[in-house]
């Protein structure tokens, strides 16, 4: 699954939202994101729920996004020629910045994998994954199921067995459990904080839904592409072996 690492381009997007707050506070900077190209603030006002994420130029609640300074983390916002600096209140999100490095708990992770609706996602993902084996075991066995004479429904039957078994381990319950184990050996407390707070967003929430969507348009579009591949790989195989053959010794006798 590949949830974490297309996240900065799901944060591009910009969440507009209705904002209950005081103009005359400028909003906090609870997140920076690193694209590669730019950065993107996730910025929240007085009495706001949610963050919203703006890049340099760009305009919210009134407070114009003018200058960062990647060394201490600070934001420069302009509003009716009131100039002020924001600084990171939490953490990064997508690598930029500096965090307190303080070592995160399982606690942590869980809360972040709570707000992703996990045990949802990764249901759609295992069956698309389990799709995804019976139709690769499929176009590979079928021929050959065929020839010791099984019927397409006993076929279908075997593979679905098959397929059953291969993602027999990728249980919800043991898999948040490793999702949350890896989590707290990778990231901080302050990065996993920073996540929690985008999975509260309209973006992130997005995601959660949208992810097993994606994963499957994923799937779709690199099965195909696999399998274009698949001959010339047979080939390669074939032509080594009949290279290694020419090249081996005769055998006395021959």
């Amino acid at each position: 699954m590949l949830p974490l690492r297309l996240l900065p381009a799901l944060l591009l997007a910009v969440v507009s939202s209705v904002w209950a707050s005081d103009p005359a506070v400028p909003p906090e900077l609870r997140g920076i994101l690193f694209t590669g190209q730019d950065h993107r603030f996730a910025l929240v006002g007085s009495g706001a729920e949610y963050s919203r994420w703006a890049s340099l130029g760009e305009t919210v609640e009134g407070w114009k996004l003018v200058e960062y300074s990647p060394a201490d983390n600070a934001l420069v916002l302009n509003r009716d020629h009131q100039q002020v600096t924001v600084r990171l209140r939490t953490s990064t999100v997508g690598g930029a910045g500096t965090s307190t490095g303080v070592q995160a708990t399982l606690a942590n992770a869980d809360e972040v994998l709570h707000k992703m609706k996990f045990e949802a996602m990764w249901d759609r993902i295992a069956a698309e994954q389990k799709k995804a084996i019976v139709g690769a075991m499929r176009q590979q066995a079928t021929a050959e199921f065929a020839k010791l004479g099984l019927p397409p429904d006993e076929i279908d039957a075997l593979l679905n067995k098959m397929g059953d078994a291969v993602v027999a381990g990728l249980q919800p319950d043991a898999m948040r459990q490793d999702f949350a184990r890896i989590f707290t050996e990778v990231y901080t407390k302050d990065e996993l904080q920073g996540m929690a707070d985008f999975y509260d967003t309209a973006a992130g929430k997005a995601w959660a839904e949208k992810q097993p969507e994606v994963q499957q348009k994923l799937m779709q579009a690199m099965m195909p592409r696999v399998m274009q591949g698949m001959p010339a790989a047979q080939k390669i195989a074939a032509d080594y072996l009949r290279q290694r053959a020419a090249a081996a010794p005769a055998q006395p006798g021959n």
